[in-house]
């Protein structure tokens, strides 16, 4: 959905993409991440595997989760250039989920992509 509805239409070469794999499901490993990477072919996509769950545990602290999910998986953050980051990352300037029933932030390839362009 990312690669269709946003990377192959915006094309601000300053955008930086960062993918992070996690375990969800049962099957879920380093090596099927590789697998599911293939299907992001930007070349400003940087890919990562977590295993331990770091990055949606941080991130899920940056914004009210749907439900009350704490950790942020299937979730996109925008950001403006700039910001400042410490040793927590900074609120996103945008986001879309697939994580339940929250409207406002429910993903939507349109809303995504419209977003990501008035990042600054």
């Amino acid at each position: 959905m990312v690669q269709d509805n946003v990377l192959s239409k915006v094309k601000n070469e300053k955008l930086m993409v960062f993918v992070v794999w996690a375990k969800v499901l049962a099957n879920d490993s380093a090596e099927t991440a590789k697998v599911a990477a293939k299907i992001i072919t930007d070349r400003r996509a940087t890919q990562y595997w977590d295993s331990s769950w770091a990055s949606a545990n941080l991130f899920g602290k940056t914004v009210t989760l749907p439900e009350k999910k704490t950790r942020a998986w299937d979730i996109y953050f925008g950001y403006n250039s700039g910001l400042e980051w410490a040793a927590s990352p900074p609120g996103p300037t945008a986001w879309a989920h697939q994580l339940g029933l929250d409207a406002r932030h429910l993903m939507d390839g349109k809303k995504l992509r419209e977003a990501v362009e008035k990042l600054k």
